[in-house]
């Protein structure tokens, strides 16, 4: 088995349910629908890939819309050479099946004001009224890979409180051997500069 010298890497995506976003190491090309890497051992700084070596690429995705099921993110690697120059048959491509979660805040942002005080001639306190922009939550839509989330989450009424206990308790009432010992020792010493 020979050292990979160069690892180019194709990740294709639904590019109407996803939309790339960023990558670490960052792609050579990106594309609606497509990132690839010409070869990412030298922006991980590696020169060679050893036999049962592994990498890690993290692509980071934004949802779009909410989807259960049928979305699959592809990546492979084509063009794959040794140290010997040879170029290599593509190995099996991953392929994750993706299930898109609407988080609370799926609702479109909706502009709303808030309503003009009346000017009291009693109190000349001036207070401008400006608009409130209500804008859905942040929410991070959950992409998960050949799992998939129920709701069977507990609530706080059902969670028990754990008891903390000390893993050793003190020894009380007994004496403790390894402090006679002190005792014994002080009690000479001092019989002896008292005799």
């Amino acid at each position: 088995a020979a050292d990979l010298v160069k690892v180019p890497i194709q990740d294709s995506y639904q590019a109407e349910y996803l939309q790339f976003w960023q990558a670490f190491p960052p792609p050579s090309q990106s594309a609606s629908g497509q990132a690839s890497w010409e070869d990412v051992l030298p922006q991980l700084g590696l020169t060679s890939l050893r036999p049962n070596e592994a990498l890690t690429i993290t692509t980071v995705f934004t949802a779009l819309k909410t989807l259960d099921g049928g979305v699959i993110n592809r990546a492979g690697a084509t063009g794959l050479r040794d140290e010997f120059q040879n170029e290599l048959p593509a190995p099996r491509q991953a392929e994750v099946p993706i299930r898109i979660i609407a988080g609370p805040g799926a609702a479109q942002p909706t502009a709303t004001t808030t309503p003009k005080p009346h000017s009291n001639p009693e109190h000349s306190t001036p207070n401008p009224a400006t608009p409130t922009l209500e804008l859905p939550t942040p929410t991070t839509s959950a992409i998960i890979a050949t799992a998939e989330l129920t709701a069977s989450v507990p609530t706080s009424d059902s969670i028990p409180t754990p008891t903390l206990v000390p893993a050793h308790l003190p020894r009380t009432g007994t004496g403790d051997p390894s402090s006679a010992w002190l005792i014994v020792a002080l009690a000479l010493l001092l019989g002896g500069v008292l005799a």
